[in-house]
């Protein structure tokens, strides 16, 4: 039975970089599906009345550090991104955009985002970089444009936003297995165990 993982997480969110090529992994290890689900976070913490981690009192304070220590022990490189802690809304939209046409195309996307925007600090609030990022992957630069503005693309996220919403997604990464909630970069070995266990049961004789 291939297994399909909702992978929800904010492209300003340090841990869903940290995350991702972990994810990707254990998916790949047990034959299952990672769907790539961008949303924002700050609409998501918003409808349930949570303030930003970056207001949470002391907290603030100490995610600084654990954003570097994440990264290095995961053994990827980090630049906190000039523009961190602002609206990631235009990339968001325009993965929608790429994934309406080519989802694995989208996925690409997304892996470069994240690795730009925390590996070498690239600002996804500007246009000029969102249409670098789209050329890897053979979009032109009026494409990437046109998709990050599309009005297609700004209802895609919206329904995006309401989705995890409906879900209970309050955090990035965040990920759902079955309707089992997994949370934080630090949960994916509990998802792995939880997959490993799953195919014991499938090969069990009934």
């Amino acid at each position: 039975m291939t297994s399909a993982i909702d992978f929800y997480f904010d492209f300003a969110s340090p841990y869903a970089y940290c995350a991702a090529p972990l994810a990707e992994d254990i998916a790949a290890a047990h034959g299952a599906r990672l769907v790539w689900r961008p949303v924002l976070l700050w609409a998501c913490r918003n409808h349930f009345g949570m303030v930003a981690p970056l207001q949470d009192g002391p907290k603030a304070d100490y995610m600084p550090l654990d954003f570097e220590r994440s990264a290095a022990f995961h053994g990827l490189p980090f630049v906190m991104p000039p523009s961190f802690a602002r609206s990631t809304h235009a990339a968001a939209r325009l993965y929608y955009g790429i994934a309406a046409r080519n989802a694995a195309q989208a996925t690409d996307f997304a892996r470069q985002a994240l690795s730009a925007h925390f590996g070498q600090g690239a600002d996804l609030t500007d246009p000029a970089t969102l249409a670098d990022l789209a050329a890897h992957i053979g979009l032109s630069r009026p494409e990437a444009e046109h998709l990050a503005t599309a009005e297609s693309s700004k209802e895609a996220l919206r329904q995006a936003n309401d989705t995890a919403i409906a879900a209970g997604i309050w955090g990035s990464p965040f990920f759902l297995l079955d309707g089992e909630p997994f949370f934080g970069a630090d949960r994916l070995p509990q998802l792995d165990w939880r997959l490993s266990r799953r195919a014991a049961r499938e090969k069990e004789p009934t």
